[in-house]
């Protein structure tokens, strides 16, 4: 009964996770915006910024399937051995889960696509992105061109 249970769940952790590892296969390019009356938009100025914003989504997308598989594995073990003191397992394993869902709910490609698109029309990055944003999301991204100057 317990390895039913177990396998139940490390079942239903990884059914969970695979939408997430799939999605991270394909990569969202998104091109600067430039307006057509000669002034370039802000988003021209920033596409260093917009492959930053895709490699830290990407990675708290990643991040959120890491959390996911162990604190599965730890709630199910926690679960099939509730009666000689698991309880404790249940709740590890559980926080990893949760943190994992909010991971996953935050960092979505959705609201991946969907933020892209309001940045390049000129919209400011939400805080909880600019505050995440660090120098390792920076690194490997292709400078802005040297052409375009701030007015």
């Amino acid at each position: 009964m317990s390895k039913l249970i177990i396998s139940a769940a490390v079942a239903a952790c990884l059914f969970f996770t695979a939408g997430s590892a799939v999605a991270q296969t394909t990569e969202t390019t998104a091109a600067p915006a430039v307006a057509t009356s000669g002034i370039i938009a802000p988003a021209a100025f920033s596409s260093d910024s917009l492959q930053a914003v895709q490699k830290l989504f990407k990675s708290r997308r990643t991040g959120a399937v890491l959390l996911a598989v162990p604190g599965g594995y730890v709630f199910g073990a926690g679960l099939a051995n509730v009666q000689e003191g698991g309880i404790s397992s249940m709740l590890i394993g559980g926080v990893l889960a949760g943190v994992a869902i909010n991971k996953e709910a935050r960092f979505n490609k959705k609201k991946e696509s969907e933020m892209l698109t309001a940045y390049q029309q000129g919209q400011p990055l939400p805080a909880y992105v600019r505050k995440r944003i660090k120098n390792k999301h920076m690194k490997g991204t292709k400078p802005v061109e040297a052409t375009a100057q701030r007015p």
